[in-house]
């Protein structure tokens, strides 16, 4: 029993919390079967996830500036781990209050929808707070496998079957990539620690050269696919468009923050000594995935499958920061490429919930309100969310003063700053091509006139209330950036 690890309870309350959380979800789905004849928990499972949701980001935030090991060295948790649990956190809390109304169509499954929604969280966090590549493996999976079925789970749906399965399958040659890279590195360096990893490889040197290479490319394409980037973006038109709308905002943004938080933290803290191969490679899917993302963007009638490639354009912005990265200056609070990607990510979930929150008001209504052709006059119609959808537009294509505009500021001046004209150029450029996109769906909402009458849309307080915080954080981020930008500094400092 001595050479068991120590364990720090305290320091896992957030995930026992959120574990605790799903178990009573699912007990609570099973209690209103039989008491209700086969109708699921929708109001109460939405209230007990955001309990828990909420008692979890507490704990987090009281860990703040916490810095230990944990489960023998393999956790960690630091400031930047709690940034980003912060982070997915508060992505999962408004993505509940999206789903409230949805929820409400799925019934029988409504209890496990929650459960689902809080154990995917869950394993974001074992994710950013892992030390240990195959404790990073873990927690990619349970996040992988409770939204491989949250996309699938409108069962009457063709459509959500067939995203879901794309999403599956193409999830499941990722994984395969990853776990056989991280197979590579530790048959060559003979562990899976992070810290060790980069120790062992640095003094290595130059043998093994060609296996080092095979497994920096399979351990890359397996993070790659979850961020999105090209070329493993092929699944996410299909699955953004066939899941739920409050699933697909879950994707788009909880998703991506903890795919860059565990890759950032791979390539700095366990991959630092092949910075010469990983740097270029960041710099080179970056170009390829703004490009695509864009213009791929430019011809979607659909505004959530228009999101979809947007939200790949994003990651390549992202990416630009990652290639940005300076080697040889170690980590400082002043690193402008790490802190333009912790900053982004908070502004991007903003923007992303909150466009994707209108859609899903606007739908409300009864009469589908999807596409381009569909928002016509909705503007003035609903001018409030009309003005909201504005603001996210605004902030995605990245016009003053929002929060999208600062982000791109800096990742961009970050780019500048290494030496990377062409590329800062190039992602400016694309940047003014998504502008085109994003303007489009405020034309037809204001200057293109309905072909029929728009009904009412009912009223709905968690809807209202998470896009009135969406709108409030990306207007907030945009004008008043130095508290944010202070947090993302003291968490980076923990990288190396």
């Amino acid at each position: 029993m001595s050479d068991l690890p120590q364990i720090n309870w305290n320091a896992i309350m957030p995930q026992v919390v959120l574990v605790t959380a799903a178990l009573f979800l699912l007990l609570l789905a099973v209690l209103y079967r039989v008491r209700t004849k086969g109708r699921g928990p929708e109001a109460a499972g939405a209230v007990l996830s955001l309990v828990g949701l909420a008692i979890s980001f507490y704990m987090c935030w009281c860990q703040w500036g916490v810095v230990c090991d944990n489960f023998g060295g393999l956790l960690r948790i630091d400031p930047f781990a709690t940034f980003f649990n912060l982070v997915l956190l508060g992505g999962a809390v408004l993505c509940v209050l999206l789903s409230v109304r949805e929820a409400g169509g799925l019934r029988a499954v409504a209890g496990e929808y929650y459960a689902l929604l809080v154990v995917a969280t869950f394993g974001m966090m074992v994710m950013v707070t892992a030390a240990d590549l195959l404790v990073i493996f873990i927690g990619l999976e349970t996040m992988s496998l409770a939204v491989y079925i949250l996309v699938g789970c409108r069962r009457e749906r063709v459509e959500s079957n067939e995203a879901a399965l794309k999403y599956f399958l193409i999830g499941a040659f990722a994984s395969g990539f990853l776990i056989y890279g991280i197979a590579l590195l530790y048959g060559i360096t003979g562990t899976t620690r992070l810290e060790a990893l980069a120790e062992e490889l640095t003094a290595g040197g130059s043998s093994l050269e060609g296996l080092h290479l095979v497994a920096l490319g399979l351990v890359l394409a397996g993070f790659l696919f979850k961020v999105a980037a090209v070329p493993f973006h092929m699944w996410v038109p299909d699955a953004y468009e066939g899941a739920p709308t409050p699933i697909t905002a879950y994707m788009a943004v909880a998703v991506k923050a903890a795919a860059f938080g565990v890759l950032v933290r791979v390539l700095i803290t366990g991959l630092m000594p092949l910075v010469d191969y990983w740097l270029p490679m960041m710099s080179a899917l970056s170009v390829l995935t703004m490009t695509v993302g864009n213009l791929a963007a430019i011809f979607q009638g659909n505004i959530k499958r228009m999101l979809a490639y947007s939200s790949i354009a994003h990651a390549g912005y992202l990416l630009v920061a990652l290639a940005s990265i300076d080697p040889a200056s170690g980590v400082a609070a002043d690193d402008r490429a790490l802190l333009s990607i912790l900053f982004y990510l908070v502004v991007y979930t903003l923007m992303n919930v909150g466009a994707f929150g209108v859609l899903i008001y606007l739908n409300a209504s009864g009469r589908p309100m999807d596409t381009l052709e569909q928002v016509r006059g909705s503007g003035f119609r609903y001018p409030l969310l009309g003005a909201a959808m504005a603001v996210f537009m605004f902030s995605l294509a990245g016009l003053p003063p929002t929060g999208g505009f600062l982000g791109k500021f800096y990742i961009f001046s970050a780019a500048v700053d290494r030496g990377l004209i062409s590329l800062a150029v190039i992602g400016v450029l694309n940047s003014a091509v998504s502008v085109y996109y994003y303007l489009r769906v405020i034309v037809q909402m204001y200057m293109r006139e309905s072909e029929e009458k728009l009904p009412q849309v009912p009223f709905s307080l968690p809807l209202a209330l998470a896009i009135a915080v969406s709108v409030w954080g990306v207007l907030h981020l945009g004008v008043l950036p130095a508290t944010l930008l202070d947090t993302a500094a003291r968490a980076v400092l923990f990288l190396r």
